[in-house]
C-alpha cells in the first residue's frame, strides 16, 4: 500500500479539535460544584464526546480515502473548521433553545459537508468498489443527518433524544457495511498517524491539567508531589501507547478500518476523563470511592483497548504476551482492592496506578518475538 503523509491541512484541522477537547474536559471539571450529580456529568460528558469525535473521524476517514478524488479540499475543511469553532461555546450540560440550535446547525453544517465529499467522489470515474463505497457511506451518513435534523420538531427531553439517535445511528450503521468496506481498505499508515496524532492531543489535555493544579496552588509541597505523581502516570501511559505504536503496528496490513477508529473512540475517552479525574482528586471536593472508580476504570480502559488494537494489528512475528497482559490487569485489579480497602492519599493512588504501567514498558514486551519454526523467544528490548 502507498504510504499517505499527514498533511498541513489536517494539522491545521485538528487545532479545532484542541480547543473542542479542552472544553469539554473543563466543563467535566466542574462536576466539584455538584458532588450529588457525578455520574450525571461523566454519563453526559460521553454524549459530548460522541459528536465530537465522530465529526473528526468521518471527515478522516473520507480524507484518508478519497482526498486525491475531489478538487479543493481546503475550502471543505475550513468551512468545516468554522462550523465545529460554533460548537465548543455552545457544549452545555443544560442546553435552551439558542444554544440548542447553534449546536444542531454546526453539527448538521459539518455532517452536511464531508456528505457532499461523499457524492462528489461517487460520482467521479473511480472503480466500482470505490465508488459503491463512497455511494452507500453518503446515503448512510444522509439518513443519520436526517433523524438528527428532525429533532428540531420536537421538545424537551425527547428533542435530544431524537438528535442523538440520529447521532448514533450515524455513527452505528457503517458496522453493518464492514464486509464491504473492506473492498476499499483504508490507508492504514495515514489513519494511525492521525489517530496517533488524536491521542497526543487529549494526554496534551492531561498535562493542561497538572498545570492547573500547581497554578491554583502556588508553591505547594503536596501540590508539587502530586503533580509529579499525574505527569509520571500521564508519561508512562503515553510511552506504553506510543512504542505499540512504533513497534508493533503493521501499517501495511489490508482493513476497513473500524476496529482501529471505533477502539480510539473509547482510548481517547479514556484519557479525557483520566486528565479531568486527576484534577477533581486534587480538589478533594467529590466522593472518594467515586473518583477512584473512574481513575482505575478509565486507565484500565486504555490499557485494554490499546493493547487489543495492537493485537489484531500487530506484524507478522509478533504473538501477544497474554500473560504478562493479564498479571498487569490482575495487579490493576488488585490494587484498585486495596485502595477501596485502606483508602490511601490520593497521591498514593496515582503512584500504584503509575506501577502498573512502569511494569509493562519496563520488562519483557507484551509482544514477543516468534520465528517460523521455533518457539516464542523473549526479547531483552526495553520500552
Amino acid at each position: 500500500m502507498k504510504e499517505k503523509k499527514v498533511t498541513w491541512l489536517e494539522l491545521f484541522f485538528d487545532l479545532v479539535f484542541v480547543t473542542t477537547v479542552s472544553l469539554i474536559t473543563r466543563i467535566l471539571v466542574n462536576a466539584e460544584h455538584h458532588p450529588d450529580q457525578v455520574h450525571l456529568y461523566f454519563g453526559e460528558f460521553l454524549l459530548m464526546v460522541f459528536p465530537m469525535f465522530w465529526l473528526w473521524a468521518g471527515q478522516t476517514m473520507f480524507f484518508n480515502r478519497y482526498s486525491d478524488e475531489i478538487g479543493h479540499p481546503t475550502v471543505f475543511m475550513l468551512l468545516q473548521m468554522f462550523c465545529l469553532i460554533l460548537m465548543p461555546v455552545h457544549i452545555k450540560f443544560d442546553f435552551d433553545t439558542t444554544t440548542y440550535h447553534i449546536f444542531l446547525l454546526s453539527y448538521l453544517g459539518f455532517r452536511l459537508l464531508t456528505i457532499v465529499q461523499y457524492v462528489l467522489a461517487g460520482r467521479r470515474r473511480l472503480d466500482d468498489a470505490r465508488c459503491r463505497t463512497a455511494s452507500v457511506l453518503s446515503r448512510l451518513f444522509t439518513a443519520g443527518a436526517i433523524i438528527t435534523a428532525a429533532s428540531i420538531f420536537f421538545h424537551g427531553s425527547w428533542r435530544y433524544t431524537v438528535m442523538y439517535a440520529g447521532i448514533f445511528a450515524d455513527i452505528v450503521s457503517p458496522l453493518f457495511f464492514r464486509r464491504s468496506l473492506k473492498n476499499t481498505p483504508v490507508n492504514l499508515p495515514h489513519l494511525s498517524e492521525r489517530l496517533g496524532s488524536f491521542v497526543l492531543i487529549a494526554f496534551g489535555e492531561s498535562l493542561v491539567s497538572i498545570t492547573d493544579i500547581l497554578s491554583e496552588s502556588g508553591d505547594s509541597h503536596y501540590a508539587m508531589a502530586f503533580a509529579a505523581a499525574s505527569f509520571l502516570l500521564i508519561s508512562l501511559m503515553w510511552a506504553s501507547y506510543f512504542h505499540d505504536f512504533e513497534n508493533t503496528l503493521d501499517r501495511y496490513v489490508e482493513t476497513n478500518g473500524q476496529l482501529i477508529l471505533y477502539s480510539h473512540f473509547l482510548i481517547l475517552a479514556a484519557i479525557m476523563i483520566l486528565a479531568a479525574n486527576l484534577h477533581l482528586l486534587f480538589a478533594d471536593q467529590l466522593p472518594r470511592p467515586t473518583l477512584i472508580d473512574f481513575l482505575f476504570g478509565s486507565a484500565a480502559v486504555f490499557f485494554i483497548l490499546k493493547h487489543g488494537v495492537f493485537y489484531h494489528h500487530r506484524q507478522s512475528g509478533l504473538d501477544p504476551g497474554v500473560k504478562k497482559a493479564a498479571v498487569i490487569l490482575l495487579l490493576m485489579l488488585a490494587l484498585y482492592a486495596i485502595d477501596v480497602v485502606v483508602a490511601p492519599p490520593v497521591i498514593m493512588s496515582v503512584f500504584l496506578l503509575a506501577l502498573c504501567f512502569a511494569l509493562e514498558i519496563s520488562g519483557p514486551r507484551l509482544f514477543l518475538v516468534t520465528g517460523p519454526g521455533t518457539k516464542e523467544q523473549r526479547t531483552t528490548d526495553r520500552s
